[in-house]
């Protein structure tokens, strides 16, 4: 009997995961400083363009401003 709970279907994020081991997902929170969120967007920017790589900026009201 299988079992129903590990089976993924094709279009499940965790199965495009589990299917690419190489791809790394960076997640980046800006500190509420002055002067710390460009340097912070640009060494996103330089990591977004190696292969097999994305950057999440995660941002609040607070710190959209």
């Amino acid at each position: 009997m299988k079992n129903s709970s590990t089976h993924l279907p094709n279009n499940s994020p965790m199965a495009s995961e589990s299917i690419n081991q190489n791809h790394l997902h960076i997640l980046m929170i800006p500190l509420l400083a002055p002067g710390h969120t460009i340097p912070m967007i640009d060494m996103a920017k330089m990591l977004a363009q190696r292969p097999n790589v994305t950057v999440t900026i995660v941002t609040t009201p607070v710190n959209a401003i």
